[in-house]
């Protein structure tokens, strides 16, 4: 059997189906017996340390844990599975407060229902990176089905993950404040898009005193169809539409939603035009860091990371308060791994670390995005505002008067644009010179050729706007990011916004320009 599947972001994700190329239980144990065999190589100690083992609700995720449980049990590894689906970063936490020489998630995250998929962790609750996942890879890529070695009937069963766990992982959420507030918090709005993050959430609004909780009921449990969503991204507002309809039906002025395995988080807040509006990640990234930074007692050692694409508002936060901020490229196996070892080379420490696609690490849980551990931050942060009267949107034009106004825009080729000129625009972007596109004075900086090699190319021009542009790590489409920083004179928010705007048209015409000009020879 010839496996041909791809290892992408941290594992593997593909259609459910029969074929070699997609997920079904004999390419999933080949993809157990590739990072089984790895590790227990690799890795001293790696079976008594073990294996931690999860799931979420899409189809047949369940009998696919199992199939890994197996083979993992096979290998003579310790294993430590959870019985029902879970959200990813409890798994994530589980893996490193166990110290396992491995994590395994059967999930695909957002995509479509009919796909499926493998997250691996490595030690500590890490995503697995370079030189690793060539190394399973090209392991996988040379599966033999009859070096599966055969199930030991005397092994001892595996440990059941459950309510101690879940119960150490919200005790650590917890402990991210050190000191609560005891003020009530508004009415709030929850979507889990009929994934699992619902019944751990319900525990977590409990804890954090959250007493008026309107959950999106058709939404609210585990369902492999996601209820007819072809897309559960919260990224995309169709997503959302459940959500703000409900929050508007009753009234609320903030909800949140979990994309099915609970890992990001979007956040809708009563915008002052009377309508619902979503806060970017760049947004919400900037509030959770800041609010943190306020929290941090140590802030001289603070490390805040974020990607190359992201915005630039939690960077001036972060130097205004003292503490050190660095930028990686995309995926939260590039932040943990430049977090950790800042962490061992300059005696820093992780605070936060987010992209703009939605998610947020903490240092302290794993080193991966965590959507539960976000909410719970983002309460507290709520529940002192409202006792002052303010709200999210409040608390963001605070940063902006303090450090400038900051906007961004994304655009996806084709989606957006030309579906044509897709496969062709970054090379264009590549051919032209930057002063050409942004005007005088105009950098570029291609990221193929630093020393973490990766496909983006950064634009900047000297008023401080920045046109970033890769492919999609887990879509055929090109994504682009438009970038501005105002500076707001006289506490002029509303004249700030306007520039803003006119510059982010400008930067978008350029792109449409070029991406509907002739191709180049």
């Amino acid at each position: 059997m010839t496996i041909r599947l791809a290892f992408g972001t941290a594992g593997i994700r593909a259609t459910l189906g029969p074929a070699d190329d997609q997920i079904n239980p004999g390419t999933v144990a080949a993809i157990a017996h590739a990072l089984a065999s790895y590790v227990g190589e690799r890795f001293a100690g790696a079976r008594g340390r073990g294996f931690c083992i999860g799931f979420d609700g899409r189809t047949d995720s369940a009998l696919l844990a199992q199939k890994i449980v197996e083979v993992a049990q096979a290998h003579g590894f310790r294993v430590r599975a959870f019985e029902l689906p879970v959200p990813t970063p409890l798994l994530a936490f589980c893996t490193r407060y166990y110290d396992s020489a491995a994590g395994v998630m059967v999930t695909a995250s957002h995509n479509p229902p009919h796909e499926n998929g493998v997250k691996i962790y490595l030690s500590g609750g890490a995503q697995l990176s370079a030189p690793h996942d060539r190394e399973i890879a090209a392991r996988l890529q040379a599966f033999d089905a009859r070096e599966l070695p055969a199930a030991d009937p005397a092994a001892v069963a595996y440990e059941r993950l459950g309510e101690s766990e879940l119960e150490a992982y919200l005790a650590a959420i917890e402990r991210l404040l050190e000191v609560p507030s005891s003020a009530p918090l508004p009415r709030l709005a929850y979507s889990a898009l009929c994934g699992v993050g619902s019944a751990v959430t319900r525990r977590l609004f409990v804890r954090a005193g959250a007493r008026d909780v309107l959950e999106v009921a058709a939404q609210a449990e585990p369902r492999s169809d996601f209820g007819g969503l072809a897309s559960p991204n919260p990224e995309h507002e169709e997503a959302l539409a459940e959500l703000l309809r409900t929050a508007d039906e009753a009234r609320i002025d903030l909800g949140f939603a979990h994309d099915p395995d609970a890992d990001r988080l979007a956040v809708v807040v009563r915008a002052r035009d009377g309508r619902l509006r979503t806060l970017t990640g760049d947004e919400v990234g900037a509030l959770i860091g800041s609010f943190l930074l306020e929290e941090c007692r140590a802030k001289e050692r603070a490390l805040l990371v974020s990607t190359l694409v992201s915005g630039a508002l939690l960077e001036y936060v972060a130097r205004a308060h003292g503490a050190r901020f660095e930028r990686t490229p995309t995926g939260f196996k590039w932040i943990a791994a430049r977090a950790r070892a800042l962490e061992q080379e300059a005696g820093l420490s992780f605070l936060f670390g987010y992209e703009e696609a939605i998610g947020y690490a903490f240092g302290s849980m794993a080193d991966d995005k965590d959507g539960i551990a976000a909410l719970y931050v983002l309460l507290e942060l709520v529940r002192r505002l409202h006792a002052e009267r303010r709200t999210l949107l409040d608390e963001l034009d605070t940063l902006f008067l303090r450090h400038g106004l900051f906007a961004t825009r994304q655009l996806s080729v084709p989606r957006s644009l030309d579906a044509s000129a897709g496969p062709q625009l970054l090379e264009r972007l590549r051919e032209v010179a930057a002063d050409a596109l942004l005007g005088p004075g105009a950098t570029m900086v291609d990221y193929r050729l630093a020393e973490q090699a990766t496909d983006l190319l950064v634009l900047s021009a000297p008023d401080g706007s920045r046109l970033c542009a890769r492919p999609s790590g887990t879509e055929p489409k090109l994504k682009l990011y438009l970038h501005t920083r105002v500076e707001v004179a006289d506490g002029d928010l509303q004249r700030a916004r306007s520039v803003a705007a006119e510059r982010l048209d400008a930067l978008q015409a350029c792109v449409q320009a070029l991406s509907s000009a002739a191709p180049a020879s």
